[in-house]
């Protein structure tokens, strides 16, 4: 949306700048608050950056649009499924 890549940005920027992480996915067009890998990102790369500059801050889901569709009675197995979403995250990035 900015036309920087996250990875990028996140390497060109001061790594005392990153203390807390907005996670979500898009589609290059809109601040979607999807869940990584139901859009657009390069979550391999964007781990990868994180990592390399050291990151230790937050790393907090916003993904309120991910959840919006499903039934009041998937939204449990839906939490679930994000949970392991951000467990494959973190363990890319302590790989």
């Amino acid at each position: 949306m900015t036309g920087c890549e996250p990875e990028n940005f996140i390497k060109g920027v001061k790594p005392e700048y990153l203390q807390a992480l907005h996670v979500q996915d898009n589609d290059y067009l809109d601040d979607r608050h999807i869940l990584p890998y139901t859009g657009e990102l390069n979550w391999e790369a964007i781990m990868s950056a994180l990592k390399s500059v050291g990151y230790t801050g937050d790393f907090t889901f916003e993904i309120v649009k991910y959840l919006e569709k499903f039934p009041d009675r998937l939204i449990p197995k839906a939490l679930k499924f994000a949970v392991s979403v951000g467990r494959h995250l973190v363990s890319i990035f302590d790989s």
